[in-house]
């Protein structure tokens, strides 16, 4: 799997290209294990496996901007996930990875030496709570190098619920997610920053192609848990078809170290061709 991106740097007006995703996954290991290996956004609670335009909402929360970056967090590496075997009533997966942080350093995380890995690790527990529910929880943890050539630490918990009735599974929907991060970042040998940040979504579909949701942002920084942003988003969304998306977005955001902002966004998605199905 291979995903260019090309875009326009505002500030410079330079036209750039990256590489975001290049992957080698295997299909047919025994002992239900799955391994890729390449370039790939790291399993950290649920947002940051996504790219911004599956994501349900026009940017991605708080949280997500200030410990990694505007679009997550990268890994090159490897990553082997488990179908974990259990008795009981659910479905439950282990993901654990180890790599380096990609080419463009995040908040909390870079690349460091040859000797400064990244380790990642994913708890994944499914629940059917009725047969038009589901619960999942997740478990995460990583710890890598920083810019302050110490380490950062962070756990993560999410928690996602869905309601899509059988009877009605095109016309009506409800989800809600959350998640929250702990993290310390060690900037000397005297210093450990401890700081958090959170977010909650919902989002409802009330006909087949028309969906509004709303978010709570709360988040610190890593490296400066005096300074704080909490934002409240409210969003419409229209898909004519499985192939476009147009999304309006409000934003208010509360910081305690700057300006307070408004913000507008409206967003266009086209997609062409055949493309495989999203994840749960």
């Amino acid at each position: 799997d291979f995903m260019f991106s090309f875009g326009k740097d505002f500030d410079t007006g330079e036209l750039t290209s990256a590489l975001e995703i290049a992957t080698l996954t295997s299909i047919s290991l025994p002992y239900q294990l799955q391994l890729t290996l390449g370039k790939f956004k790291p399993v950290f609670g649920k947002v940051n496996t996504l790219h911004p335009h599956v994501f349900s909402f026009v940017d991605f929360p708080r949280m997500t901007a200030n410990y990694f970056d505007t679009e997550g967090m990268y890994v090159e590496g490897v990553s082997l996930s488990w179908l974990v075997p259990n008795p009981y009533d659910f479905f439950q997966e282990l993901t654990l990875e180890i790599g380096r942080i990609g080419s463009e350093p995040n908040a909390s995380l870079v690349r460091g030496n040859n000797s400064q890995l990244s380790y990642v690790g994913h708890l994944k527990n499914f629940f059917d709570v009725t047969q038009n529910s589901t619960l999942e929880l997740g478990l995460s943890g990583l710890n890598g190098p920083n810019r302050f050539g110490f380490s950062t630490s962070i756990g993560g918990i999410d928690l996602t619920y869905k309601w899509k009735p059988v009877q009605y599974n095109v016309l009506q929907s409800f989800s809600w997610q959350s998640e929250i991060l702990f993290s310390n970042m060690r900037l000397s040998d005297a210093n450990v920053v401890q700081s958090r940040g959170a977010y909650s979504l919902a989002e409802y579909q009330f006909a087949q192609r028309w969906f509004v949701g709303t978010r709570y942002d709360y988040s610190e920084y890593p490296d400066d848990a005096t300074r704080r942003d909490v934002a409240g988003t409210a969003l419409v969304r229209f898909q004519p078809t499985e192939f476009q998306v147009l999304a309006l977005e409000y934003q208010y955001t509360d910081r305690n170290y700057d300006r307070s902002t408004n913000q507008i966004i409206f967003r266009i998605i086209f997609g062409i061709g055949t493309h495989a199905a999203h994840q749960y």
